[in-house]
């Protein structure tokens, strides 16, 4: 078998790159060997785990701290609207944009939403370029009251069963037989009803965004969530720009 050529791959292009080009080599000259390629090839790309699997999976040292679920915060106000609209006029500068990534991951927003490459947005809208669709009052509005307005495309489903019992959660499958919802789209938990058990199904008038994620953020913190959203997640925003 040639030795792999391979100068420093972690270094240069990433641990991603390194795999893929360790298969890339390997795959063809153990193929060769016509004894080992059925016991050895099977193992590198048809195991448990495909290769391209274990890539995809894999997180950069950088950002793996990022990725761990916010440590639970203390309430610090329950943030009514008449309390944080008359600071929308603080928002366009000085703002500390390290502070307001923290009060995004804090709030838990990375949970549901995509911004930028972070984030699945699994469970609601994009947020990168919010501020290009909407007012600043309006995505106050939406954090504070999220079930002021809510999008057809992320609106929960109420079932109603026959012995009286309320289940609300987004629908994530529905066949003949049954219906499979998530009550809380910050927990993987996951409820079966069978259609023969329904007695009625509406949309719910609550948002699946729970109220009061930013009563843990102060008010600088919640200044600068706010520059966050409307910088769509860039360092080089002038409401960051230093004075």
């Amino acid at each position: 078998m040639k030795s792999l050529k391979l100068v420093a791959p972690c270094a240069v292009l990433g641990f991603g790159f390194f795999l893929a080009s360790v298969q890339s080599y390997a795959t063809p000259a153990i193929a060769k060997k016509e004894g080992n390629a059925k016991c050895v090839v099977c193992h590198v790309t048809s195991g448990k785990k495909d290769l391209n699997d274990v890539i995809a999976a894999y997180t950069p040292p950088q950002d793996r701290e990022r990725r761990r679920p916010p440590a639970p915060r203390q309430v610090v106000k329950n943030w009514k609207m008449d309390d944080a609209l008359p600071l929308l006029a603080q928002v366009g500068k000085g703002r500390n944009f390290e502070r307001g990534r923290r009060a995004y991951e804090a709030a838990q927003c990375l949970a549901c939403h995509k911004m930028g490459n972070e984030g699945t947005g699994a469970g609601g809208p994009d947020l990168t370029a919010i501020s290009s669709r909407f007012t600043p009052k309006d995505i106050l509005e939406s954090i504070i009251e999220p079930s002021k307005v809510i999008s057809e495309q992320y609106q929960n489903l109420a079932v109603v069963r026959k012995n009286g019992e309320t289940v609300v959660g987004r629908l994530l499958e529905e066949n003949n037989d049954r219906l499979v919802l998530q009550p809380d789209l910050l927990k993987p938990d996951k409820v079966e009803v069978k259609k023969s058990d329904v007695q009625r199904r509406v949309p719910s008038k609550l948002s699946p965004m729970p109220e009061g994620l930013v009563n843990v953020l102060n008010q600088d913190e919640l200044l600068d969530l706010m520059a966050y959203l409307e910088s769509g997640g860039r360092r080089d925003h002038p409401a960051f720009a230093r004075q």
